[in-house]
């Protein structure tokens, strides 16, 4: 928004410029081809008049730059106190309260390209301390907002930071089709995981402790790390 004020400023500026100088020139034109007799008389008063039309159009300009500005000015703080009202939602103990927080994200994200850093940030941090502290299913708003997550991923190529996802816990969270595609799971702990119907496509498992996980045919995985999960586990079952 920033950027669209100046440009708009220095527009403004050589539209303003140029009037000038297109009506002195005319006028110099005028004045120098017939400048004699009565219309003599004229040059101060047509030039008063050139001179009140261009501080008329100034005045338009500055105008309409000030109800850009304060429009641009209501419109930040109108979002930050959504953003604000979204980031304390999501800690609610409203389970109905933490989804709708997951909405607004969504719809901030869509509308403020400055802030999908930030949302992604406190989404990311929200799906992974709910799954670490969870044991079982997480409630509805954590698959909520790993779609969120999926959202910014498909459209902006944002990555969900997931990683060392568990550290620490033992829980055995049942995560059977959530959308974590595209998200960086680095030595995510996910054994004893439930994943069947989970979207990991495109994610960064690089150290994932993925053998142990519950996988079947319907987790979508990458060619490489299903064949790769495949031989793995072939050898682990030989064993």
């Amino acid at each position: 928004m920033k950027k669209i004020m100046k440009v708009l400023g220095v527009i403004l500026l050589v539209i303003i410029v140029l009037v000038l100088i297109a009506f002195a020139a005319k006028k110099w034109y005028d004045y120098n081809l017939i400048f004699n007799g009565k219309i003599a008389q004229a040059k101060f008063t047509d030039m008063a008049q050139v001179f009140v039309s261009a501080l008329g159009l100034f005045g338009v300009a500055v105008a309409a730059i000030y109800q850009i500005r304060k429009h641009s000015l209501d419109r930040n703080a109108h979002f930050a106190d959504r953003f604000s009202k979204a980031v304390a939602h999501l800690e609610s103990e409203s389970h109905a309260v933490r989804c709708g927080a997951t909405y607004e994200f969504k719809k901030l994200a869509i509308e403020s390209k400055e802030d999908r850093e930030m949302i992604l940030k406190v989404l990311s941090e929200h799906v992974k301390d709910r799954i670490t502290r969870t044991a079982g299913r997480p409630e509805r708003d954590v698959f909520l907002a790993a779609e969120t997550l999926t959202f910014l991923y498909e459209q902006f190529n944002m990555s969900a930071e997931l990683a060392k996802l568990r550290e620490g816990y033992w829980n055995e969270p049942d995560l059977s089709g959530i959308s974590l595609r595209g998200a960086n799971l680095t030595a995510a702990k996910l054994w004893e995981t439930n994943l069947k119907g989970a979207d990991l496509r495109g994610a960064t498992l690089t150290a994932a402790q993925l053998l142990e996980a519950h996988i079947d045919d319907t987790t979508l995985l990458d060619p490489n790390l299903r064949a790769e999960y495949e031989r793995l586990k072939a050898e682990q079952d030989a064993n």
